[in-house]
């Protein structure tokens, strides 16, 4: 599990610093978090896995998926959609199906 530990780290750090220059572009990103298996112990199936983002949108976003291959085995996996409310840092971490752990970027819209 130490192994698996150290990968995640890993594939968490990529996932976090993906959605900051993603931000740093898109002035209509206003949040971003982890879903699927990175929010596991072992994110891995055999040697392969991906790093499942959401991003949240003011507005509604010019694509609804991106696939972004990493290596062979890791690929990134976006999802795109819009907020239907307003973000602000104090309720970010209290939307329905969110959480301090899978939210990886907030800024005020």
């Amino acid at each position: 599990m130490r192994l698996y530990a150290h990968y995640r780290e890993t594939l968490i750090r990529i996932a976090k610093e993906t959605a900051q220059k993603r931000a740093l572009s898109d002035p209509g990103l206003v949040a971003a978090y982890l879903t699927g298996s990175l929010r596991t112990d072992n994110p891995f199936l055999g040697n392969a896995t991906d790093i499942d983002i959401v991003f949240v949108h003011a507005g509604q976003p010019e694509s609804r998926r991106e696939i972004i291959p990493l290596t062979p085995e890791i690929h990134l996996d976006i999802r795109t959609t819009h907020a239907v409310i307003t973000i602000n840092r104090k309720n970010c971490a209290s939307i329905p199906g969110w959480d301090r752990n899978s939210m990886i970027l907030c800024r005020s819209m």
